[in-house]
């Protein structure tokens, strides 16, 4: 299936795809879109830059419990990287049960 980016979101600044409305940083922690981040960093897919562009996105959606330097923080974060696309790197399945 083919999708274009048809929006923003208005919380962290990620493309969303036209067929969703629901941004896709906007996820509870089991399935935080930063799961697999280490293990991309680790094989050199994933700069440590982009991984606090991916955490700075998914608190915006999720800012209970965070202190208000790191919430300053990570906004500007986003607001820098506003409307950039940033891969991502799901767990594999092997790696699902570790976490658990």
């Amino acid at each position: 299936m083919n999708t274009c980016i048809a929006s923003l979101c208005p919380l962290c600044g990620s493309t969303m795809a036209s067929d969703s409305d629901i941004c896709d940083y906007d996820k509870d922690a089991e399935s935080a879109p930063t799961l697999g981040d280490y293990a991309a960093m680790n094989s050199g897919l994933l700069t440590h830059d982009e991984h606090v562009l991916i955490v700075a996105r998914w608190a915006m959606h999720r800012p209970a419990g965070l202190g208000q330097k790191s919430l300053q923080k990570f906004k500007a974060v986003v607001l820098e990287k506003w409307g950039q696309f940033q891969q991502r790197y799901p767990l594999s399945a092997e790696n699902k049960t570790l976490t658990r």
